[in-house]
C-alpha cells in the first residue's frame, strides 16, 4: 500500500482525501446518488491508484466532517448523495434517495471519458 494510505492507523493523507472528495463531487453531480461500492468502482475505473470501500468511507466521511460548508455530498447509510438531498435531516429526502436508487438499478451505469467525468466536479457545469 502506498504512503498516502495507512488504514491500519485509520489515516488517509489530506491529498488522498481530497482526490476521493473530488471524485465524489463529480459522481454525485453526474449520478445524484450511488452506493459506496459503486463509487469505488467508478473511482477505480478512472484512477490507477485504486481505492477500497473502507478507504473511501473513511476519506469521504472525514472530508465531509472537516469541510461542512464546502462539501457537496453526504454519506448516508453507505450511499453517497448529492447536494439536492438531505436524507439525514428529512424523511422525504431519504425516501427520494431510495426511489432514485431503485430507478438507477434498472439501468447500466454511464461512464464518460475521464476528461468528461471530471467536468462534473464543477457545480456550474452544464452538459
Amino acid at each position: 500500500m502506498k504512503d498516502s494510505k495507512n488504514l491500519e492507523n485509520n489515516h488517509i493523507s489530506a491529498t488522498r482525501e481530497g482526490v476521493l472528495a473530488f471524485y465524489a463531487q463529480a459522481a454525485v453531480f453526474l449520478y445524484g446518488a450511488l452506493s459506496i461500492s459503486e463509487f469505488v468502482e467508478v473511482f477505480n475505473h478512472y484512477e490507477a491508484d485504486k481505492t477500497t470501500d473502507q478507504e473511501a468511507i473513511s476519506g469521504l466521511v472525514s472530508h465531509e466532517k472537516h469541510n461542512p460548508d464546502t462539501c457537496e455530498y453526504q454519506v448516508f447509510n453507505n450511499i453517497l448523495v448529492g447536494p439536492n438531498f438531505f436524507p439525514k435531516d428529512y424523511k422525504e429526502d431519504e425516501d427520494a434517495v431510495y426511489t432514485l436508487r431503485e430507478e438507477q438499478m434498472k439501468n447500466p451505469r454511464f461512464l464518460p471519458s475521464k476528461a468528461d467525468f471530471i467536468k462534473f466536479s464543477d457545480p456550474l457545469y452544464l452538459v
